[in-house]
């Protein structure tokens, strides 16, 4: 087929929406005639007063997150209180495994919900998780914020407090397609997985094409249970019935991603292959090696390995130190996540999310590790044009931004 069907995220989140809305009514640990938001803010008042203490919860699945994350939040928790905590009392944070999917991350979020003392959570999970959740999230008052969520949808739901310090889908796509205009890559195929993240970049790439002149050969989806033999399959097709392509955007999540650029060098597809920011993980080494399988592969992300903002140097210094290794994009937008909200917290010296979204905003522009940004007004990142790397001898090195 030469398009595949879109804009089905929405129809994915009204089924979410109607099925989180029944479950807040039948959850019985607060009446709906209860303020969830005053009794949270006075909770978290009190755990502050009385034990010094200010908690943040931080979700994101054991099992397949690299410990770099963690150890990203509890480096950035030292730092923060190391310079006098936040309001003057120790920030705590609480780690919740969430599984990595909605039907185990959900009892996670009622969990974190039923501790009035717990004001803000950092959903380090992807989009369908992210998305999901965020409706509990905000109808027990918490502020949230997402360093790794991509999807569009996540901040077009109408949700107030709740902010990402990553691009969005549709700004990656966008840049995605720019930097192929200015390669002169003019016919592509796409290779989407059927998530909210891969529908998004593929939606988006395709639309802002349109407007550059790229032709799109053909699209198809993968999901989250295809294994080499299917990507083989694919890419013998299409070397096969299409005789004309330049590149290949292939719009997914580790390790999947990675997979499905191996199995193609390995079928014998040699056009550049591009992706978004999950191509930029060492991991995708891990997966692809460092020879001719992970050869020729380009990643447009938020991240920069040589970024000389002196944020992220001390990140890269203060982490290299600490656990002898490098900072990947998830090891810093999880430090920034949490210094962002510590500076806000601090700026605003109070711990109600309005207050907290208020500062978000006015602050400016923010220059932690992922900086510089702005927030727009439903929380998502403002930032110019992202980094272009592409992989040779077995890491990344920076072609454009």
């Amino acid at each position: 087929m030469t398009y595949a069907k879109r804009f089905t995220s929405v129809k994915r989140i009204c089924r979410t929406a109607l099925f989180v809305l029944l479950t807040v009514v039948s959850f019985g640990s607060c009446s709906m005639t209860d303020n969830p938001k005053e009794k949270r803010i006075l909770g978290s008042k009190r755990l502050l007063k009385k034990q010094n203490i200010v908690k943040i919860a931080v979700t994101y699945s054991f099992a397949t997150e690299q410990e770099t994350v963690r150890h990203a939040y509890e480096l950035a928790k030292d730092e923060i209180n190391a310079k006098g905590g936040i309001l003057g009392g120790k920030l705590e944070v609480e780690y919740f495994d969430d599984g990595g999917m909605v039907k185990t991350a959900t009892p996670v979020a009622y969990t974190i919900c039923s501790d009035n003392s717990i004001p803000i959570v950092i959903q380090h999970s992807l989009s369908d998780v992210a998305i999901a959740n965020s409706l509990i999230y905000q109808y027990y008052g918490l502020f949230q914020f997402c360093p790794i969520s991509t999807s569009v949808d996540l901040t077009n739901l109408g949700l107030m407090n709740i902010f990402r310090n990553i691009p969005t889908d549709n700004l990656t796509g966008k840049n995605i397609a720019q930097f192929a205009a200015s390669q002169e890559w003019q016919n592509f195929l796409i290779y989407s997985s059927d998530t909210h993240g891969g529908e998004g970049i593929s939606n988006a790439f395709e639309f802002w094409s349109s407007t550059m002149d790229i032709n799109i050969v053909d699209r198809e989806v993968y999901t989250l249970s295809d294994t080499k033999n299917i990507f083989m399959k694919q890419a013998n097709e299409w070397i096969r019935d299409v005789p004309l392509f330049d590149a290949v955007l292939v719009a997914g999540d580790l390790p999947q991603s990675a997979e499905v650029a191996a199995a193609f060098r390995e079928a014998g597809i040699t056009v550049p292959i591009i992706g978004g920011d999950a191509f930029s993980y060492e991991k995708f080494f891990d997966i692809a090696g460092t020879g001719k399988l992970s050869s020729n592969v380009y990643t447009v992300t938020n991240f920069e390995v040589d970024a000389t903002d002196d944020a992220f140097l001390n990140l890269r210094k203060n982490f290299f130190e600490r656990y002898k290794m490098e900072p990947d994009l998830g090891t810093m937008q999880a430090h920034d996540a949490l210094h962002v909200i510590a500076a806000a917290i601090n700026e605003c010296k109070s711990l109600n999310p309005d207050d907290i979204s208020a500062t978000m905003l006015s602050h400016g522009t923010w220059n932690e590790s992922a900086g510089p940004y702005q927030f727009t007004a439903n929380g998502d990142l403002q930032k110019g044009s992202l980094a272009v790397m592409k992989t040779e001898n077995g890491t990344f090195v920076k072609v454009s931004n």
